[in-house]
This record gives structure tokens, C-alpha cells and sequence, in this order.
């Protein structure tokens, strides 16, 4: 019996020795580094850039210097999660056991900001720590996709290898979708119920685009469709009655269809957005120069950071912000359709896929076409959470990227006229 403790730690002594002599490896951390895929990193530095810049423009009334610096470390955080993530074994984030780990702190921390902390812009998500505020929600958008991706993996696997699930009503794969069940009730008790479309939707959309048929693709997009109309009889019919309520989301429903019913009130905010827009034309009337900051749009510096940039950089500098993102999310989908392996093109999509439905739907809100959610920018807004989440994903996105550069290039089909 002592021989096989000894020989287990012994074991385990090794494998932990392994394990730093490949985080430290020089040749091992420099093959990732070169690895790296140089167009994500270019686009995201530029967005990161504009952000920047755009942030210190619309705060440059109220406390730029305080907003800049939050912002400026949010991004040195970032970016070094990013470097971590690109040094660190890839057996970390296929880990299960560590990422159930990390879900579970999420959810304490969302079980917590509900408990003690009070509501905000209609929504109780932020608790304050040394003085900066911090979301949970946003990092569950992030380690969900690892969550999912497992799950889709390990179904794949069971199927292929037993042709039948596990008959076992408490096994791993049953925990992790208890925790995303539970982060989702949580966030929508918020209630942050743009949060909870994007982690919904960005899931959805790994599901669909990894093991779902065409009839479910359509079945998927019509629902979408027809829920969209809708809300927008909802919000045309039942306005005044929704905003009588006295229920942010209510409210914001009844004057996404109609701000100008509502321009004293819940419309207001979209109001002034849509006169930013204008007011930029094509050319904007110059960086700095924007009006819509000295008080007449709120939190023009977050959700509308867009409409900011339209009135001082005009509809050619929305062009360019909306343009590097979608650039940035077609590379990424581009790099999951050529992966090789069901884990990584998983991961991927689900990256790409949050920063797709994260930028229509801030979009769609700044122009009235959707409900405002509240929801940030990728990389533009104010923010300091989503910032660093934002960052994340993007690091998961390289890390993936990387071991696909070390797989070989397999050519699996026979040709009789190389005979080979």
C-alpha cells in the first residue's frame, strides 16, 4: 500500500514537473509567439487604439483623466491575460474540472452582487472593488464558450466511441450545463436581460454553426424573425401601457419603436443619439468637437460611444469602426471553418460569434432598430470589465489558432494520379 502511495507521488511529482518544463520552455513559448496570428492582433490593437481615443474624447468634459487611466489598465490587464494564455499549456483550457472551477467563483460572484448591491441603469451587476466597479456577467460570456465547446466535444466523443449518452444522472457534463443554467438565471434576475441575449445567442450560435442541420438552422432564424416583429407590435400597441409599468426593459422596448412618443422620457437617450448621427454627416466635425458630451446624451462615453464617434468623426468614421469589427469577426470565423479539431473550430465560433452579436446589438441600439441593452462596443467603449473580457476572448481566439499551427497537414485523400 505504501509503495503505491509512493509510486502516485511520485507520479504526480513528475507530471507536475512536465507541466513547468513545458510553461517555461523557451523553444516552446517562442514557436507560440510566432504562431500567433498576426491580422487579429493588428485589427484588435486598432480598435483598442480607437477606443482609447474615443473614450478620452467623450469624457473630456466630466473627468477624462479618471476614465482614461480605468481604461488604460483595463487593457494592460488584457493584454497580459493574453500573453499568459498564449504561454501556458493547451491542456489547461480543455480542462473541465478548471473550468467548472471558474464558473462556479462566477457564480458566487453573481449570487453576490445580487444579495448586496443595489440596482443601476435598471440592472444590479456591478459590485465595487478598491473602487473600480466589476461586472461577473461579462466573464461568464467568456469561460461559457469554453463550457459549451467541452460539451459539444465530449457529446461528440460519447457517440462516436459508445453510440449512447452516460446513464449517469451526475456526471460532468450534467454539472456544466447546471452552471450555465444557473448563470443564466442569475443574470436574469439581474435583471441584465441584454447580457443574457448575448451569452444565449453567442451559445446558440456554437450549437447551430458546430452540430446543427439545416432545418434547425431555419428553425433557429425564423423564431429570431418572428420574435422581432413581435417586439415590435408589442412596442407599437402596448407602448404607453409597458412604460406605465415603470420597468427599464418594458420602457425600453415602447421607445425603440417610437423614441419621439416618449422624448421626455425613456426616448430621450435614443433622441439625442440619432441627432449625434446627424449632426456628423460624412466627415464629423472634428475629433473633440462633439456637443452630445457636455451633458445632452448620457453615458455617451459606454453604450453610445458610436454615436460619439459619428458626430465628431461622421458616418466615414463609423464606417471604419464598424468595418475593422466585422474584419475582425470574418477572420476568426474564417480560422474556425478551417480548423481541424471539434474543440478549437468550437471555441472559435463561440469568440466570433459573441463579438458578432455583442456589436449588433450595441449598433442596433444606438440606431433604434433594437431595444437599447446597455450592452458595450467590443473594444470601443467604456468599461473596464468588458474591456478585459473582451481581451480574453480574443486571447482564447489566438491560443486556438496557435495549435492549429502545430498540427500537421494531413491529406486524407487518396490520388491516383500521385498513386501515393
Amino acid at each position: 500500500m505504501a509503495n503505491n502511495e509512493e509510486h502516485h507521488d511520485a507520479s504526480k511529482s513528475m507530471r507536475l514537473k512536465n507541466l513547468f518544463k513545458e510553461l517555461f520552455s523557451k523553444k516552446e513559448m517562442a514557436q507560440n509567439f510566432r504562431l500567433i496570428d498576426k491580422s487579429i492582433v493588428l485589427i484588435t490593437t486598432l480598435l483598442v487604439v480607437i477606443g482609447l481615443i474615443s473614450v478620452f474624447s467623450a469624457t473630456m468634459y466630466d473627468n477624462p483623466m479618471s476614465a482614461i487611466t480605468t481604461q488604460s489598465l483595463s487593457v494592460v490587464i488584457g493584454v497580459i491575460i493574453i500573453g499568459i494564455m498564449v504561454v501556458v499549456p493547451f491542456e489547461l483550457f480543455k480542462n473541465i474540472k478548471l473550468i467548472l472551477i471558474m464558473m462556479v467563483i462566477l457564480i458566487f460572484l453573481l449570487l453576490y452582487t445580487l444579495a448586496t448591491q443595489e440596482s443601476v441603469w435598471g440592472a444590479t451587476s456591478w459590485f465595487v472593488v478598491f473602487g473600480v466597479s466589476f461586472q461577473p456577467s461579462e466573464f461568464v460570456k467568456v469561460i461559457g464558450i469554453l463550457v459549451i465547446s467541452w460539451l459539444i466535444k465530449y457529446y461528440d466523443r460519447e457517440v462516436i466511441l459508445t453510440n449512447q449518452k452516460l446513464p449517469s444522472w451526475f456526471n460532468v457534463n450534467n454539472v456544466a450545463i447546471a452552471t450555465l443554467v444557473v448563470s443564466c438565471v442569475l443574470i436574469f434576475l439581474q435583471p441584465d436581460l441584454g447580457m443574457l441575449i448575448i451569452l444565449s445567442a453567442t451559445l446558440g450560435l456554437i450549437f447551430l454553426l458546430t452540430k446543427g442541420s439545416l432545418k434547425w438552422n431555419i428553425i433557429a432564424y425564423s423564431v429570431l424573425f418572428v420574435g422581432y416583429l413581435l417586439l415590435t407590435i408589442i412596442g407599437r400597441q402596448f407602448g404607453d401601457w409597458l412604460v406605465s409599468k415603470d420597468f427599464h426593459m418594458f420602457e425600453r422596448i415602447a421607445s425603440f419603436i417610437d423614441p419621439f412618443r416618449y422624448s421626455s422620457d425613456s426616448g430621450y437617450q435614443i433622441i439625442q443619439g440619432l441627432m449625434a448621427f446627424s449632426r456628423g454627416g460624412w466627415f464629423g466635425m472634428g475629433l473633440g468637437e462633439g456637443v452630445s458630451k457636455q451633458g445632452a446624451l448620457p453615458v455617451i462615453e459606454s453604450d453610445y460611444i458610436l454615436a460619439n464617434i459619428a458626430e465628431e468623426l461622421g458616418l466615414i468614421g463609423v464606417l471604419v469602426v464598424v468595418g475593422l469589427l466585422f474584419s475582425l469577426i470574418v477572420i476568426i470565423y474564417q480560422r474556425a471553418a478551417a480548423s481541424t479539431e471539434l474543440y478549437r473550430k468550437s471555441v472559435l465560433i463561440g469568440v466570433a460569434s459573441l463579438l458578432l452579436v455583442q456589436t449588433v446589438i450595441n449598433i442596433g441600439g444606438v440606431v433604434s432598430i433594437l431595444p437599447l441593452t446597455g450592452v458595450t462596443l467590443p473594444f470601443i467603449s467604456y468599461g473596464g470589465t468588458s474591456m478585459i473580457a473582451m481581451l480574453s476572448a480574443i486571447g482564447l481566439a489566438l491560443r486556438m489558432i496557435i495549435e492549429e499551427g502545430k498540427e500537421p497537414n494531413i491529406n486524407l485523400v487518396y490520388s491516383k494520379r500521385k498513386g501515393e
